[in-house]
């Protein structure tokens, strides 16, 4: 939590609402008091208006006790009430901060690091974490399906919309502009057959404990660490694509992250026309997918995917060539066409290289080199079937969001993969650990 003591009270009285749901569940583990772990954070460098917020947000979390709130450490209590036990530790105070490069990411790791302590001490009994912020409201029943969902994935991510809170409709409507992008992204990673067509929203996931700490946990970064944090448990086990009623995330300006909501809504703003991915960028990707799962060996790999995003006839060879060397795929394909072991080892580990950081490197080399942002209508006419024209911004990205839900799982390239991880490779990368 940043900065965002005009939201803190709505999140927690939308948890409570949820844990008394789930309390009602007779699921294993939900009829229990749910422990919220809340991390109120700042870099030391914060403006003093940020750091005079996140004075009010403590107050605000250990006045909701009613006099039962307890200091169990230094700069840490707990309180009840109700259906919760809310753990709250101050890291936006003098000998406390958090590291400026290390922002968001680590006040998420520290957080969940946490709960994982209490569940290897026995005080929890179920291993699913949900990971949200305090301008979000989750709706009641998502603490049950969470459980219920538990037994046979790594991860969630959980539908989400963005509301207004007190954005103009200017500003808002320049916000789900940004929605709708994010949402072209992830459509056109279907339409290719990715894996990794599923969201990455920090506020709107949850997690298996134990494959958290196979995945080594949140990296410590400004930005980016539920994306990095999902790529690890997406090759560990299953992600699953959840439905129901979304998430909704306030919309507000926020400087703390170097990419994100808030920096893309001051762009959206400035832009004169919203633009968004052209659909070609997800052919070429779709192609070289195919060559990948075509499981042939090639003299050089490189050229084959290129040759084969090539017979698209959407770009020139060279081009490509280039876009995939920039995109970092270039090495780990040849290090698999190299390996010693089975034909079946180095398809794998083929596929496995082409994950969710490079699938978005080659989208945007390919972006930056041939195939630039398009306006955002055109961006949205492939996914957009037989819409009604006139629709506002946020009456498409409702559509989008609920065609989403009818194809919940996700491709099942990735679970087919899993037990065959090659060494190493979800240890951090250096993207990862800043």
């Amino acid at each position: 939590m940043f900065d965002e003591s005009q939201t803190v009270e709505r999140c927690v009285d939308a948890l409570r609402a949820a844990a008394e749901h789930a309390a009602a569940c007779p699921a294993d583990g939900a009829n229990e008091p749910v422990l919220v772990v809340a991390v109120v954070n700042a870099a030391a460098s914060a403006p003093a208006s940020a750091l005079a917020s996140n004075r009010r947000t403590l107050a605000h979390l250990q006045s909701r006790g009613g006099g039962t709130t307890h200091s169990i450490a230094p700069h840490v209590t707990l309180s009840e009430d109700g259906a919760l036990s809310i753990l709250t530790v101050n890291s936006s105070t003098d000998g406390r901060f958090i590291p400026p490069n290390q922002g968001v990411g680590a006040a998420r790791k520290l957080g969940a690091d946490i709960a994982l302590a209490h569940f290897h001490r026995g005080r929890l009994r179920c291993p699913q974490v949900l990971s949200t912020d305090a301008d979000a409201r989750i709706p009641p029943g998502l603490l049950s399906a969470m459980v219920g969902a538990s037994d046979d994935c790594a991860a969630c991510t959980w539908p989400w919309t963005h509301r207004a809170g007190s954005l103009s409709v200017e500003e808002h409507d320049a916000l789900m502009a940004y929605e709708l992008h994010l949402r072209v992204y992830t459509a056109g990673l279907e339409t290719a057959q990715s894996p990794w067509a599923f969201h990455t929203i920090g506020s709107a996931l949850s997690f298996d404990l134990n494959a958290y700490v196979a995945a080594r946990g949140f990296p410590k970064r400004a930005g980016g660490e539920d994306f990095y944090l999902l790529r690890k448990l997406a090759l560990l086990g299953v992600v699953r694509r959840m439905s129901g009623p979304p998430i909704e995330i306030v919309g507000r300006f926020s400087a703390r992250v170097p990419f994100g909501t808030g920096p893309a809504l001051r762009r959206m703003l400035n832009s004169r026309e919203p633009r968004s991915w052209d659909h070609a960028v997800f052919e070429l990707i779709a192609a070289a997918n195919r060559r990948l799962h075509e499981g042939s060996v090639a003299d050089d790999p490189v050229a084959a995917m290129a040759a084969a995003m090539a017979d698209t006839g959407l770009a020139e060879l060279d081009v490509l060539v280039q876009a995939i060397e920039e995109s970092g795929l270039s090495g780990p394909l040849r290090a698999a066409r190299k390996s010693s072991a089975g034909a079946t080892h180095r398809r794998n580990h083929a596929l496995k290289s082409f994950d969710a950081f490079r699938t978005m490197r080659l989208a945007r080399r390919l972006e930056s080199m041939i195939l630039p942002a398009v306006p955002l209508d055109r961006a949205l006419a492939p996914y957009e079937f037989d819409a009604p024209a006139g629709r506002t911004y946020a009456e498409r990205a409702a559509a989008m969001s609920e065609r989403e839900q009818r194809r919940p799982e996700i491709p099942r390239a990735l679970a087919d993969l899993h037990g065959h991880t090659a060494d190493g490779d979800n240890r951090p990368r250096k993207e990862e650990t800043n």
